[in-house]
């Protein structure tokens, strides 16, 4: 199931970052946190938004990173979030991490959009970041959708950058990594990617994973609605019992990784 990422934010007030990389029980991670501010200037608490790669990632919503699916309009409190469209439809959340592709260089380009806290349209605000970056990123830029023409400056030094008008909506965050310690160890991983599918006409739901691993169905308020294990590397799960609509699949594996996948039957 090929599925595209692309994010939006909606921005109030950030405030904090900090950009470290992760490596922990194996797992590999790297994250650039950055934050923005209005003119207000209000110290307000929040989570800074994340983006980086993973070797646990997906091309869905990756639930058991941090990423998740929030309300899709923005209640009292809520100062920012990260918009995924995994395909079926979008959902909000904090972070979002990418694949980490099999060579040793390489650059992802982020999608950051931005919507004014009382939609006036012109309201100005600012992105920061802590520097240096974290280990594996050779460099990060930030840039409007027109190619750079009205804002565009790199993630050094100065840890933050020149005003920007939310008159521009779109803007793009590019990311240069460098995991040329790392990446032999982590291409075992990269290539272990599953099939999951929804056979319209046979009702069932095909996955294609390494064996062992636990297989869990999850209706959309996070009831168990089914589970097993894998026993061959391909499993086809009769779903006919099911009503039509979306729900989230989890593969566990015996490697420790894992990935979620959601999946809509139509009828």
């Amino acid at each position: 199931m090929k599925i595209n990422k692309s994010i939006r934010a909606y921005f109030i007030v950030f405030t904090a970052l900090i950009c470290t990389p992760l490596l922990l029980k194996g797992q590999f991670t790297v994250e650039l946190k950055f934050n923005a501010s209005d003119t207000v200037g209000k110290p307000v608490v929040v989570r800074p938004l994340i983006v980086g790669i993973d070797d646990r990632a997906t091309d869905s919503i990756d639930y058991n990173l941090g990423e998740v699916d929030l309300p899709q309009h923005p209640p009292s409190g809520f100062h920012a979030g990260l918009v995924i469209s995994d395909g079926f439809g979008t959902g909000i959340s904090y972070k979002d991490y990418r694949r980490i592709p099999p060579t040793k260089k390489f650059m992802i380009k982020y999608q950051f959009d931005v919507i004014p806290q009382e939609l006036r349209g012109y309201d100005p605000f600012y992105i920061s970041w802590e520097y240096p970056l974290a280990k594996y990123i050779d460099s990060a830029r930030f840039a409007d959708d027109l190619g750079g023409v009205i804002a565009s400056f790199p993630f050094d030094e100065k840890r933050s950058g020149p005003s920007i008008n939310t008159a521009l909506k779109k803007f793009y965050i590019s990311v240069w990594y460098n995991i040329e310690s790392v990446v032999n160890n982590i291409n075992n991983e990269i290539a272990d990617i599953d099939n999951v599918y929804y056979e319209r006409e046979s009702d069932l739901i095909n996955v294609r994973t390494i064996a062992n691993s636990k297989i869990t169905i999850y209706s959309p308020t996070g009831s168990t609605i089914w589970s097993g294990i894998s026993n061959e590397n391909n499993d086809n799960i009769d779903v006919q019992n099911l009503a039509s609509g979306a729900y989230y699949l989890m593969v566990q594996k015996p490697t420790g990784m894992n990935a979620n996948y959601k999946i809509m039957i139509v009828r």
